[in-house]
């Protein structure tokens, strides 16, 4: 099944929303009767080199969430896609942020 980026996005931000004691509370109510199901219980948590991944992740996917607000409209002009395309490369290659999971996403973004 093929999902949306867009849908991808809200979904880590619900995540990301959750504190690691939300987390503990959530894995209290899940079930436990099956092996597979305390299998899955174990992958039921999100490390903090995990969580800044997906923060990094979602600064990233909120460049082109921005992108596709401003171009979803049937008021668009082709005089605003060149800008808004500069302003896409810019904040991807954006030098005063300190990315450390997401470098060879946004090289490969700024490629294409």
């Amino acid at each position: 099944m093929i999902t949306r980026w867009n849908s991808i996005l809200f979904m880590i931000r619900s995540v990301l929303k959750l504190s690691p004691e939300d987390f503990k509370q959530l894995i209290k109510t899940l079930p436990t009767a099956t092996l597979k199901q305390r299998e899955a219980i174990k992958l039921f948590r999100i490390t903090e080199i995990e969580r800044e991944m997906l923060t990094e992740l979602v600064d990233l996917l909120e460049i082109f969430e921005w992108l596709t607000n401003e171009f979803q409209t049937n008021k668009v002009s082709s005089s605003r896609v060149y800008p808004t395309i500069m302003s896409v490369k810019h904040k991807l290659s954006d030098q005063n942020q300190s990315f450390n999971h997401t470098v060879q996403l946004r090289e490969d973004l700024l490629k294409s």
